[in-house]
């Protein structure tokens, strides 16, 4: 793949898929998405818990047109709607005892993306599902 005016243009390598560790790109797409989810998934029982442990970060490593950019925007758009529906447990602290029922909050649902180039944070803003609603801080 090339970048030709900011448009991605299909080359087949030979070379590239005789390599011992060559992954064909389908399989590396869903491989990608499965990271991804588990990622969001981690988060929102993170959040959803109260706090406990810190999920593990992690770094994705894979070449160009594989779909990072997109399977990103689809794994943060999920996120987002789980994360409105999902509630983090009521803080009743026990010195202060109210009648009134705490209400509970939803977790965070904002996900912060950095990108390289003011170009490339406004495609990912314009690419992201309807619905999601974005800012771009430049």
């Amino acid at each position: 793949m090339r970048e030709l005016r900011g448009a991605i243009v299909d080359e087949f390598d030979p070379g590239a898929a005789k390599q011992p560790d060559a992954l064909p790109v389908e399989v590396a797409r869903d491989m990608l998405r499965a990271v991804i989810d588990q990622q969001m998934t981690s988060a929102i029982r993170f959040h959803a818990s109260g706090g406990g442990s810190v999920p593990e970060p992690v770094a994705v490593c894979v070449p160009t047109g594989v779909g990072k950019s997109e399977a990103a925007r689809i794994g943060i758009a999920a996120y987002v709607e789980q994360a409105k529906r999902t509630y983090a447990p009521a803080n009743d602290s026990k010195k202060k005892k109210k009648k009134k029922k705490r209400k509970r909050k939803p977790i965070p649902h904002r996900v912060l993306v950095l990108v390289p180039t003011h170009k490339l944070g406004e495609e990912a803003r314009q690419r992201l599902p309807e619905g999601i609603t974005t800012a771009l801080w430049q």
